[in-house]
């Protein structure tokens, strides 16, 4: 364009031809790729590594009360480890791993144990019962789907 035309440039005053602006076809394959890597770096998705998981809640009871503030956790056959903490009410969810929330199919050992906020004092027992943490009789299977589980604990256990 002259120096002295003060017009804003466009491409003809350029001497830039219509023609010779070209917009490039995006192809299908190109625009799959763009998205599958998009989706990738922003973690769209669940991890491979995720196990199958199902909802679980419940509730725990001691002697007919709630249970607060203890920690309840689900192990299933193959290794997959789910824990919870109970609230005021003795309910719980459990978490596989921030954030999916769930327990491993299959028939899972159940643990209750008193949950400490420091480190466990010399001689310290854990005023559950062991049947129900370190030796635990406890089992629940989990199913595709919603699961409820509730525990009624007894703080003297039968001998069985």
């Amino acid at each position: 364009f002259a120096p002295h035309d003060h017009r804003k440039p466009t491409a003809a005053r350029m001497g830039v031809s219509n023609r010779m602006i070209v917009r490039m076809p995006v192809s299908n394959v190109d625009l799959l790729l763009t998205l599958t890597l998009l989706g990738s770096v922003i973690g769209c998705g669940k991890p491979a590594d995720l196990p199958a998981l199902a909802p679980v809640v419940g509730k725990i009871m001691m002697d007919g009360k709630p249970l607060a503030g203890v920690l309840v956790s689900f192990e299933s056959p193959s290794g997959v480890v789910a824990f919870g903490a109970t609230d005021e009410n003795g309910s719980y969810e459990l978490v596989y791993r921030d954030p999916y929330t769930g327990a491993g199919l299959g028939e899972n050992t159940v643990r209750i144990e008193t949950s400490l906020d420091a480190p466990t004092p010399g001689g310290w027992r854990d005023p559950i019962p062991s049947i129900y943490n370190a030796r635990s009789t406890l089992k629940a299977n989990v199913v595709e789907g919603p699961n409820a589980f509730d525990f009624a604990l007894e703080s003297k256990p039968k001998k069985r």
